[in-house]
């Protein structure tokens, strides 16, 4: 019998894997959905079809502009006619921290318990890269994956996650800013909520510290996420950038970006380097005629420049209320150990390590304390054993203003 959870191992540990399992559990099934017709949903539809697999429909909610994928049909999701015990879904959908998790919650929900992970999919049998051949560049410069989702590429990367006493981090996100080039409703980093005041740049200096003290502390992390706000809009984001350059003990550097922020050739190619991306987060439906032409021209140089670069449709849930809401600590125990905050979600702002995004957003609003999810990174002294204590807590004090996992999936970059 077939095994998926072991086959989910070896696609994150980065196995050379022999396909014919995973493809005779495929076929096994009647119907075969792939959810997300993006980059992903293509090329692990690309290799099912490649293997005589039958694909019956993509789903997508952008059907209506993309009638249809590989010369399948598109519709809209959870429409069509499936007895649901004999058709399996493939979810594509890469969205950094709410892809995976958000779409088995969907499905479950709807009564769709035969799924199997198309990132996971695309690791295993669709990936050339294994713990025999691995290539940054390569890896770097492939459009269809996501590597903050990307367990496989933190695992090649990294040999030592399992050693005991270490502390390895699939992703970090640095902060850089608070100001942004758009003024998004429902922003992810809640900078509609942000006080005038608190709009700022963080100083250099600052930031180069807590490059230092953070990445002398830990012995490896897969990804350096640099955001704002709209990090292009900070003076010394090349300096930042070539700061963290300078360390040896992380994999690439990844810039996201809305592109609604002239940039230059100059600076382009200054930030050139097989370690660096740029993330473009593509929030055309409010977007005016001036602003889709400036997005479109420097998506246009960014390529020119021979930058690492990928284009998303981000998938936005509306954000909760930040509130204290009663729970057990029983329940918040429970809770903690099934969240992936840690791994996802984690950042560094204005010298304080949180392991998760609501510990950051009710601190960064003055809302509440995050108390035993805030690390100060400004104090070099036994920070490795300060973060390794806060992380292994049975939960964390921000967990009392986390909401309910049911989200309400809303229109990405609705402005103000």
């Amino acid at each position: 019998m077939f095994d998926l959870e072991e086959f989910y191992h070896k696609s994150h540990m980065g196995k050379a894997i022999e396909p014919s399992e995973v493809l005779e559990y495929i076929s096994s099934f009647e119907k075969v959905v792939i959810w997300g017709a993006g980059n992903l949903g293509q090329a692990v539809g690309q290799k099912l079809l490649l293997e005589k697999i039958v694909i019956e429909v993509y789903w997508d909610e952008k059907f209506a502009d993309k009638p249809s994928c590989l010369g399948i049909p598109v519709q809209k999701p959870f429409t069509g006619m499936f007895d649901r015990e004999n058709t399996l879904v493939i979810p594509c959908i890469v969205n950094g921290s709410l892809g995976s998790h958000w779409t088995e919650r969907e499905l479950e929900k709807r009564g769709w318990h035969f799924y199997l992970s198309g990132m996971s999919l695309y690791e295993g049998i669709v990936c050339p890269l294994n713990e025999d051949y691995f290539n940054i560049r390569e890896c770097t410069g492939r459009k269809e994956c996501s590597l903050c989702n990307c367990e496989r590429y933190t695992n090649l990367l990294n040999r030592r996650m399992d050693a005991p006493g270490t502390l390895t981090f699939q992703l970090i996100t640095f902060i850089i800013s608070t100001r942004c080039s758009l003024n998004c409703r429902y922003c992810g980093q809640r900078l509609s909520e942000y006080k005038i005041e608190d709009k700022k740049n963080f100083a250099l200096a600052d930031i180069e510290r807590d490059i230092d003290h953070f990445l002398g502390a830990i012995d490896f992390v897969g990804m350096i996420s640099i955001i704002g706000g709209e990090p292009f809009l900070h003076p010394e984001l090349l300096k930042i950038v070539e700061y963290c350059l300078t360390k040896d003990n992380f994999g690439v550097i990844n810039i996201t970006t809305n592109g609604i922020i002239k940039l230059t050739e100059e600076l382009l190619y200054k930030l050139k380097n097989d370690r660096v991306k740029v993330s473009f987060s593509i929030y055309d439906t409010y977007l005016s005629a001036k602003q889709k032409e400036l997005l479109e021209y420097n998506i246009r140089l960014v390529k020119e420049s021979g930058i690492s670069f990928s284009l998303s449709h981000p998938l936005w849930v509306k954000p909760q209320e930040l509130k204290e809401y009663g729970y057990e600590e029983e329940f918040m125990v429970r809770r903690k150990q099934s969240c992936d905050s840690i791994k996802m979600c984690a950042s560094i702002r204005d010298g304080v390590f949180y392991p998760c995004s609501i510990a950051e957003n009710i601190e960064s609003l003055h809302l509440f304390s995050a108390g035993n999810a805030a690390v100060d990174v400004k104090k070099k002294d036994n920070l490795k054993e300060r973060l390794l204590v806060c992380l292994k807590r049975e939960y964390f004090d921000a967990c009392r203003y986390c909401g309910s996992e049911e989200a309400e999936e809303i229109e990405a970059g609705e402005q103000v």
